[in-house]
């Protein structure tokens, strides 16, 4: 098993549905980039997501053109196109994050975070019970 990290655009509207057992699904696929090849192309991969239950919620409310990251199990996948063998890559995703679901925890004044006032007096209190002196 291989656990992966994508971020991308949608190329497609997610299709979604439910399984004869009540089990909610959605699929799509992602265009990643990728980086550049030696010669200066850019290079992309397309990955297919596939999501269940309220993940599968999640990317149903998506479309086209939408930014993800997925988090999840990553397989190679194998599959015949007009007589010819491809390969392609899929994606079970156990999480999903789109800019619409980002909330701002922390409110408006990000300055006004401060760790916790006795967080370092622990530390000073362990240090005070070590002993400096010499064992030799």
């Amino acid at each position: 098993m291989i656990s992966a990290l994508a971020s991308g655009q949608l190329i497609r509207d997610p299709k979604s549905g439910t399984s004869a057992s009540g089990t909610r699904w959605a699929n799509s696929t992602l265009r990643v980039p990728c980086g550049k090849s030696r010669e200066g192309d850019s290079e992309t991969a397309f990955i297919t997501v596939c999501a269940f239950g309220d993940q599968a919620d999640q990317l149903a409310r998506l479309a086209k053109g939408d930014s993800i990251s997925v988090q999840g199990t990553l397989k190679s996948t194998e599959y015949v196109k007009d007589g010819e063998t491809r390969h392609g890559l899929e994606i079970m995703a156990n999480a999903l994050l789109s800019p619409y679901q980002l909330k701002q925890k922390r409110g408006t004044d990000t300055a006004s975070h401060k760790p916790e006032p006795d967080s370092w007096r622990v530390y000073d209190r362990a240090r005070q019970d070590f002993d400096d002196e010499p064992m030799f």
